[in-house]
């Protein structure tokens, strides 16, 4: 067996622990077994290392660096460089001839390696060192617009203009900008813009001009936004109502889980209005059926008894004519 794939162990108290010294040994960890780590994880907190590189080795964001983390951290640093001396000699620059550029990912981190350097007006150097990185970092954060085209709102000087990329971000979410924080790309802007375009043709067709009392968008006329409120705070109730309707006609044992049970009865405390008001809103709208309809009268739920009384005659009644007393499912 060659040297590299050779682990040496060593006692450090009453156990032995892998040795590592060399390029050759780091290798190694990505081979060890769980059963001989002191600790297959441990909490971020407790490693006294550069928080940057912690945050780049906990890959899953759960606070806590794992045995796994940490073998894959091996493994693509050795599937990157193809010249290793510098790992055994505990190097903080990187140079630009070590790195494997047949790697997807040695290619990027040359790549970079290379701009930054350029910008630095080190081009010929060969290497980069960690404090040139870090000062480029810092560098790129402080920029409110990125290289890839990021713009942060608090960039534009304009209170309109910044508002505006606000409201973006806002709306439609924004890309990540080296800073942390979110900006707004060429193609967020075209995408609200569309958005903003559909939202004003819809408000253009509910407008109630030239004598109409109605149109498409607004069924009931001035009166529509209020009817949907009451129609929004029933739905999924009404959902949830026939969903249970259909258990029911399927299987009419669900009818007994539905409705409250004796026990719910007894720990209810009928002298405490709060949660008296508390149980009957979390109780079915009405009595579920297999018939599959919804009594709009007499047995419902009265935690919404206004609200479907509402419902019945100011958003069903119009809509669909005549004195309505039931709904099914097609209505």
């Amino acid at each position: 067996m060659s040297n590299s794939r050779q682990m040496t162990f060593q006692q450090f108290g009453r156990s032995y622990h892998l040795r590592i010294r060399t390029a050759d040994d780091l290798r190694n960890v990505a081979r060890l077994d769980d059963t001989r780590w002191v600790a297959t994880g441990a909490p971020v907190e407790t490693f006294n290392c550069d928080a940057t590189f912690l945050k780049l080795l906990d890959v899953d964001c759960n606070g806590r660096i794992m045995s796994f983390e940490v073998r894959t951290a091996v493994q693509w640093l050795f599937r990157m460089l193809g010249d290793t001396t510098g790992v055994t000699q505990g190097s903080t620059s990187l140079r630009l001839d070590a790195i494997d550029t047949e790697c997807p990912d040695g290619a990027a981190v040359y790549g970079s390696a290379v701009k930054m350097l350029e910008r630095l007006g080190c081009a010929s150097d060969g290497e980069i060192t960690l404090q040139q990185v870090r000062r480029i970092k810092t560098q790129v954060e402080g920029m409110p617009v990125s290289e890839a085209g990021v713009v942060l709102p608090e960039a534009a000087e304009d209170h309109q203009v910044r508002q505006f990329l606000a409201d973006i971000v806002s709306t439609i979410g924004g890309a990540d900008h080296p800073s942390g924080g979110k900006g707004v790309t060429q193609e967020h802007i075209e995408v609200f813009l569309d958005a903003v375009a559909a939202y004003l043709d819809w408000r253009r067709r509910g407008e109630l001009t030239g004598g109409k009392e109605r149109s498409e968008i607004m069924p009931l006329g001035a009166k529509t936004p209020e009817a949907f409120a009451v129609y929004a705070s029933l739905k999924a109730k009404i959902d949830l109502y026939f969903v249970q309707c259909d258990a029911i006609a399927f299987d009419e044992r669900a009818a007994g889980r539905i409705k409250p049970t004796e026990r719910d009865f007894e720990s209810l405390d009928l002298a405490d209005a709060e949660a008296l008001s508390s149980f009957m809103a979390s109780c079915p709208i009405a009595h579920p059926s297999a018939d599959g309809t919804l009594p709009l009268t007499g047995q419902v739920n009265p935690a919404c008894a206004n609200d479907i009384e509402r419902f019945r005659t100011e958003i069903l009644q119009p809509l669909l004519g005549g004195t309505i007393e039931t709904l099914s499912r097609e209505q």
